[in-house]
């Protein structure tokens, strides 16, 4: 048994293990239960594609045995979605032609953008119809909140929850897909399973200017309401998040030089702990205009070796 088949058996174990682990209703569950993609990138990454199709498979087992439903959960939610990802971040770090690492950050947006949309459109076929849906989530929440002190006196809060459910969810999905790419790459790397070059992140990432009209049109999706906000809104906030995203490294790029770069990132990051989320929209301002090349001077960005 050669050792990228040990890998892909023990990492599908722990990538099906750690899906699971939300069922057992452990907050300290659900929070690890994000890491489920790694050990399936760190195969897919460090070993090729059929070891990451191996390992998503075992990952499937895993879940089937604890819930047979749970298998397809797996592999549309986690097992293809890493399989994707892996391939194109091969591709950016690995291969002689490589991709921008803005394609990959294009690339977790979309996936995330569709992956919540196919939950808003699973939810939809198990309650008969949209409407049937926000209406029947939105009286199970609350019934919920009949036993929490203070809530009840919020107006449409279970309404306004619930409506604002799938946006959170993309902005989470980016942040976790990419939380778990960039894992999985250092890890890769430290074992020596990587041979390539990295890029310059902070100097490369820049998505395609398709995004830009792709942000617009969310923007406009949201103006009639309904169903169309719904779809528009999760669009709208995913590609915000990949924005944020490169607006971060567009700051790490352009305090490059300054004597005060260290306390600055310093106070910009306590800043977005202790002000969550208000300083998001500031640096997704920051990668929206570094989007336009605005924050761009040729031959301005030198890359160095430090990547940060």
């Amino acid at each position: 048994m050669n050792q990228s088949l040990l890998f892909a058996l023990g990492a599908g174990m722990g990538s099906g293990l750690l899906f699971i682990l939300p069922m057992k209703g452990s907050l300290m569950g659900m929070w690890l239960s994000v890491l489920a993609p790694l050990p399936l990138l760190i195969v897919a990454m460090g070993f090729g594609g059929r070891a990451g199709i191996i390992t998503a498979g075992v990952g499937a087992a895993v879940a089937a045995l604890f819930q047979p439903g749970l298998a397809l959960v797996y592999v549309f939610s986690s097992a293809l979605p890493s399989l994707v990802l892996a391939a194109i971040t091969r591709r950016v770090f690995i291969v002689a032609d490589p991709l921008a690492p803005g394609t990959l950050l294009t690339a977790v947006t979309a996936i995330g953008i569709v992956a919540v949309w196919g939950m808003i459109g699973f939810a939809a076929f198990t309650y008969g119809g949209f409407d049937n849906a926000a209406r029947d989530i939105t009286q199970a929440v609350e019934g919920a909140m009949k036993d929490m002190k203070g809530m009840e006196q919020i107006p449409d809060f279970a309404s306004i929850l619930v409506a604002s459910v799938p946006a959170i969810m993309a902005f989470w999905s980016v942040i976790a897909m990419v939380l778990n790419l960039y894992l999985a790459m250092r890890i890769v790397r430290i074992s020596g399973l990587f041979h390539g070059e990295l890029p310059d992140i902070p100097s490369t990432t820049l998505m395609p200017k398709v995004v830009l009209i792709a942000f617009g049109l969310a923007l406009l999706i949201c103006i009639p309401g309904g169903f169309a906000r719904l779809i528009g809104s999760v669009a709208a906030v995913a590609l915000g998040t990949a924005f944020m995203l490169q607006g971060l490294a567009g700051l790490h790029r352009i305090t490059r030089g300054n004597a005060f770069r260290s306390g600055l990132l310093s106070l910009l990051y306590g800043a977005i702990l202790i002000l969550f989320p208000l300083p998001l929209f500031v640096v997704a301002g920051v990668g929206l205009a570094d989007q336009l090349r605005l924050l761009r001077r040729p031959n301005s960005d030198q890359p160095t070796s430090t990547n940060t």
